[in-house]
C-alpha cells in the first residue's frame, strides 16, 4: 500500500475491486475504490503487485507481472503504462519493494546481473537508465526505508557490497554498512523506525545468542544523516528560519565551479544549481517548500560542506 497525493494505492494479487475489473491494482479515494487498468498485462501468468512509489510524476508499480511492454515493472501516467528501461529480467525475477532516495528510484527483490540486470538484488532508475548499487546484494530483498539520509534494506542476504551484513544493511549513497556484529538465523520481511528507533519483522527466533520471536529492535547507535560541516567551502544560510528567500554567501570567492544540493528530510535531492568560478553569494526561492527541516550542501570533487535551514 501506498499514499499518493490523498489517495490510497493498493497492489496485490486480486483481479476486482468493487465489484469492477482491475489489473492487480486499485485505489481508495476516501470513500470509493477505484479499478486500475494496466494494458498489456498478461493477468493469469501475473502473481500480483508488491510495490508501489510514485517518482517524478509517476506511478511505478513492481511485482511478478507479465506485461508486453515490460516486464514486473511498470510506470503509469494516470491513463497509460509503459516500460521502465526494458524492465526487471529474468524467469523467477520480481519486485518485493520500491523507494525514491537522493532523486532516483530504488528497486529491491529478486533479481540478477546474470540475468542481464544492472545489480543484484537491487539497483536504481534515474528517469532513464538502470544502474547499480555499490556491488548489490548476495540475495533478495524484501524491504526498503529511508531514515535521517540513509537507505536501510532489510531481505535474505549476507552480504552487502561484499561486506558480511546479516540479513540487513544501510547505504549512504556511497558505501554500504553493516548494522552490527549480530547474525538473524532466518530472513527480514519488513523494517520501519518508531520513535528514532529501527524495528524489524521476519521468520526468526534469534539475534545472535538472544532469542527473539519475529520480531526485534536495533540497540546501536543510528546514524543521525546529514551533519553540518565545513571544509574549504566556508558559508552560511539566511534568514534562518527563511520563508521565502534562501540566501547563501560565501566567506571567499568561489576558486572553482561547484554544485548546491538540496535535500528534504527524506534524503530526496528537490533542488541543485551550478555556482561557477568568482561567485560570492546565491539566492534560492524556497517559497514552495514544504515547512520542515532541509539540508544545504556544497560539492565539489574533492570535497563537500553542509548546512541545515528551516523553512517556516
Amino acid at each position: 500500500m501506498k499514499k499518493i497525493n490523498g489517495e490510497l494505492y493498493v497492489g496485490g494479487t486480486f483481479d476486482s475491486v468493487g465489484g469492477s475489473y482491475t489489473t492487480k491494482i486499485a485505489k481508495w479515494n476516501g470513500m470509493n475504490w477505484e479499478s486500475i487498468i494496466l494494458s498489456g498485462l498478461d493477468v493469469p501468468n501475473s502473481e500480483g503487485i508488491f510495490a508501489i512509489e510514485y517518482y517524478n510524476g509517476d506511478y511505478y508499480f513492481g511485482g511478478m507481472l507479465e506485461e508486453t511492454v515490460s516486464r514486473n515493472i511498470v510506470r503509469w501516467d494516470g491513463t497509460n503504462n509503459y516500460g521502465v528501461g526494458g524492465g526487471i529480467i529474468g524467469g523467477l525475477a520480481e519486485v518485493h519493494s520500491m523507494v525514491v532516495y537522493h532523486n532516483e528510484l530504488y528497486v529491491g527483490g529478486y533479481f540478477t546481473i546474470a540475468d542481464g540486470n544492472a545489480g543484484n538484488h537491487i539497483m536504481k532508475w534515474d528517469g532513464t537508465s538502470w544502474s547499480d548499487v555499490g556491488g548489490g546484494l548476495d540475495y533478495w530483498v524484501n524491504d526498503m526505508k529511508v531514515y535521517n539520509d540513509q537507505l536501510y534494506v532489510a531481505g535474505v542476504f549476507e552480504h552487502a557490497g561484499g561486506i558480511a551484513a546479516s540479513k540487513i544493511a544501510r547505504w549512504d549513497g556511497t558505501n554500504w554498512y553493516a548494522l552490527g556484529a549480530d547474525v538473524f538465523d532466518n530472513n527480514l520481511n519488513t523494517l520501519d523506525f518508531y520513535h528514532d528507533e529501527l524495528y524489524v519483522g521476519g521468520a526468526f527466533h534469534n539475534v545472535g545468542s538472544v532469542p527473539a520471536n519475529f520480531i526485534a529492535k536495533y540497540t546501536g547507535q543510528l546514524p543521525s544523516g546529514i551533519r553540518e560541516t565545513e571544509n574549504n567551502f566556508s558559508f552560511s544560510v539566511y534568514p534562518n528560519p527563511s520563508e521565502n528567500l534562501l540566501h547563501i554567501s560565501f566567506s571567499n570567492l568561489l576558486k572553482a565551479e561547484i554544485t548546491l544540493e538540496i535535500f528534504n528530510s527524506l534524503g530526496e535531492k528537490i533542488a541543485t544549481q551550478k555556482l561557477l568560478a568568482g561567485s560570492k553569494q546565491t539566492t534560492i526561492d524556497i517559497s514552495q517548500f514544504a515547512k520542515g527541516v532541509y539540508t544545504c550542501r556544497l560539492l565539489s570533487d574533492k570535497e563537500f560542506a553542509v548546512k541545515k535551514f528551516l523553512k517556516e
